[in-house]
């Protein structure tokens, strides 16, 4: 009996990891969404049919967003959340999310420096405005206001303040 007992809780401690792990996915989709509302960019407004999210190298976000914007609508648009396998080709994006595996993308920036960008990968924020980190088990994120600004973003007073960091 106490074989059984061992076995069902290692089952359940294990599926508990897994779905701690989908469940963030999730969360960041959640916060993408939110987030962008408390993002401007400051232009003359283009006519687009849709509010486009590029994922670059993250499948299991890219599931979730599409499960988590279906039918939704940003800014009056429907959102279309589509994977992007090469940043050369994310000119038609209004957002673009990097996935933590993304590995050396520099030569990229110069081609997508002007969308909102959004990393899990530590070493790309000096050139993204948002970075998602886990910190003592919480999901948080960082802004780089300095460069949100070079580009012509504005960002909510509120969104700075839920801000872990905040580079100015």
């Amino acid at each position: 009996m106490n074989r059984f007992c061992f076995i069902s809780l290692f089952i359940m401690i294990s599926l508990q990891s897994v779905a701690a792990q989908i469940s963030l996915e999730k969360l960041e989709s959640i916060y993408i969404f939110k987030m962008i509302s408390l993002i401007k960019k400051q232009e003359k407004q283009i006519s687009f049919q849709y509010f486009k999210l590029c994922v670059f190298k993250d499948d299991v976000l890219l599931g979730h967003m599409k499960e988590v914007y279906s039918g939704k609508k940003i800014r009056d648009l429907e959102i279309k959340t589509v994977e992007i396998t090469n940043l050369k080709k994310a000119d038609t994006c209004n957002v673009i999310i990097i996935g933590k595996e993304s590995g050396d993308i520099d030569e990229f920036f110069k081609f997508i420096s002007s969308k909102l960008l959004i990393t899990k990968n530590q070493k790309h924020f000096d050139k993204t405005m948002i970075l998602f980190k886990i910190k003592k088990k919480k999901l948080v994120f960082d802004i780089n206001y300095k460069l949100a600004d070079i580009n012509g973003f504005n960002i909510s007073t509120r969104l700075l303040r839920l801000a872990d960091k905040v580079k100015k």
